[in-house]
């Protein structure tokens, strides 16, 4: 039944979806610098994810079913998983609409991690955990809480990234879900979630509309919290597992945030250095829609490798392959 009701709510959400775009009114337009789209496209593709996430946590609410990994026992479950990703998407959202300062991001997303960090102790790692090592590392205190909110505003700013070409965070974050129902069995919350991607999917497969930064902030904090909490919880994905599933979007990160800063430039700032930018330049004949296919495909080959055999090798191999990646596609433009 309640995936009946989902089916129907997000047919009516598709067929009326134009005149939800009239209503939100937030366009992305092309430039000459980084945006090469024809037309403007709707940013609003978040309010998705969005719709669905609210209408979950109010089923889950209401009938105070606790077998998902969203559940709510107290206030603290409340602010993680319904207070704190409305601020965050509506963070996001204003920021497409009025283009914010990235500092200004940045110093409110760090507030709102440290007030859920603080405010639901539960999702505060104490220790890592390794797959493919035999010891265990220790946290105090207050190194506990300040990897948890590294991990949060890491995360955040390497997903929102990955969003500069279509079906790029889509596919992506269906892949990270497959992976969870690989560990969990099959869950009808995850169910939702990957159901409300493929209708986001559709509409920007057909140029309809982008993620946005508030969709892809409220998908990075979705996939943190489920991370963190499972992890917490139940040592579903331990600590390298996490690694190696978050890796394209962590070594994007890590490279442009210090190509900028040897650039003199602010790391948070956009440009178009980014691995799909690299491959649309030097694949320009190639259809455009198979780019992300081919990115994502080295996260999967190399997520499942690691997963059949745990060492850190594995990790060790596909970062020098993403290097190698980037190397050749710098020369091959240049």
């Amino acid at each position: 039944m309640i995936f009946f009701i989902f089916i129907i709510i997000n047919l009516v959400l598709l067929i009326n979806f134009e005149k939800v775009k009239k209503i939100v009114n937030v366009f992305d337009h092309p430039d000459t610098e980084r945006k090469f789209h024809d037309k403007k496209v709707f940013v609003g593709g978040g309010l998705i994810i969005l719709f669905n996430f609210l209408l979950l946590n109010i089923y889950v609410l209401i009938t105070n079913d606790l077998s998902g990994i969203i559940e709510f026992k107290n206030f603290d479950d409340f602010f993680t998983w319904i207070v704190a990703p409305l601020i965050i998407f509506l963070l996001g959202f204003y920021d497409d609409k009025k283009n914010l300062k990235a500092k200004v991001k940045f110093i409110v997303l760090s507030l709102i991690y440290i007030a859920v960090i603080l405010i639901n102790p539960s999702i505060i790692i104490t220790e890592l955990s390794f797959a493919g090592l035999s010891f265990n590392i220790y946290l105090g205190s207050t190194y506990s809480i300040l990897f948890s909110y590294f991990a949060l505003i890491v995360f955040s700013n390497a997903f929102n990234m990955m969003d500069g070409i279509d079906l790029q965070v889509g596919t992506y974050s269906i892949l990270l879900f497959v992976f969870f129902i690989l560990r969990t069995g099959i869950d009808y919350q995850i169910i939702i979630m990957i159901f409300s991607i493929l209708v986001y999917l559709y509409l920007n497969f057909r140029h309809k509309t982008f993620l946005g930064d508030g969709g892809t902030y409220l998908l990075a904090y979705i996939f943190s919290i489920y991370f963190m909490k499972y992890y917490n919880e139940q040592k579903l994905f331990l600590c390298d597992e996490i690694l190696i599933l978050m890796i394209l979007p962590g070594l994007e990160l890590i490279r442009l945030f210090v190509s900028r800063i040897l650039k003199k430039k602010n790391p948070l700032s956009p440009d178009r250095n980014h691995i799909h930018h690299l491959m649309i330049d030097r694949f320009k004949n190639m259809n455009i829609k198979i780019i992300p296919f081919l990115i994502n495909f080295y996260f999967l080959l190399f997520s499942l490798i690691f997963f059949k055999i745990p060492n850190f090798s594995v990790i060790v191999i596909a970062i020098i392959f993403y290097f190698l990646t980037i190397i050749y596609l710098k020369r091959s433009i240049d």
